[in-house]
């Protein structure tokens, strides 16, 4: 769903589309389309308006746009570059990842590589990807947080460890990707900034690098901790 909405601030224009939708602030995206003006003494005054769209509502948007224009997207995959197996028994990151999924009673396989960079990736197979993943991937991310800290205890070299989970990583790069575009296409029609949904710091960075070359776009992360975000906006010239 897509609702526009008139307030005297910005954020008090967000509240109210935000009850008229049902839906957190983190389901959504904000785009500011007049910031709004206070005057003097009541004269001059403009009101904030704000246009307020569902995730499910911009995705599917997404989805509709790839099936009818391919997109070619930058080289962001954290799986750029020729993979080399490595044997389970000879990788920390997996033999940890073995006693955390048996203490779990959980049954999966794993599948360790590592790149050009030396970064080791490792593919989880497993029946339960859905719990695994969790909400916005953050379930995999926190494993992988813990797989890291395991991997690289009492190492003389650190080693950069990536879980994945049946291409979900991936998937989710594609995804952004495109809406990236989608959102620096919008911004380039109208000159209004759009905030997008907040994001983990690995995910921002797939926004940036993809828009790093954007004629005319600049991106910026703002907010803090897990309401830290990237607003797409016009380059000012000179």
């Amino acid at each position: 769903m897509i609702v526009e909405q008139k307030g005297n601030s910005v954020d008090e224009a967000v509240e109210i589309a935000l009850k008229k939708l049902g839906v957190p602030r983190e389901k959504v995206k904000i785009e500011v389309i007049a910031e709004g003006k206070k005057g003097v003494f009541g004269l001059g005054s403009k009101l904030a308006i704000v246009r307020v769209t569902t995730i499910e509502e911009e995705e599917k948007q997404v989805r509709t746009s790839q099936e009818h224009r391919p997109v070619q997207t930058p080289e962001v995959s954290t799986k750029d570059g020729p993979k080399e197996p490595i044997p389970e028994e000879k990788s920390p990151a997996v033999i940890f990842l073995q006693e955390v999924f048996k203490s779990l009673g959980l049954e999966a396989k794993f599948q360790a590589s590592i790149t050009e960079d030396e970064s080791q990736i490792i593919d989880i197979i497993t029946s339960d990807s859905a719990l695994l993943i969790g909400k916005k991937g953050k379930n995999l991310e926190a494993l992988q947080y813990l797989t890291n800290i395991a991997a690289n205890k009492n190492v003389s070299k650190r080693v950069k460890v990536l879980l994945d989970v049946e291409r979900y990583r991936e998937r989710r790069e594609e995804s952004l990707v495109t809406l990236a575009k989608k959102v620096a296409d919008e911004v380039r029609q109208t000159g209004r900034s759009v905030s997008l949904e907040p994001m983990s710091a690995y995910e921002r960075r797939i926004v940036h690098l993809a828009l790093k070359e954007e004629p005319g776009i600049i991106t910026e992360s703002v907010g803090e901790g897990e309401e830290r975000r990237v607003v797409i906006k016009m380059r000012k010239e000179g």
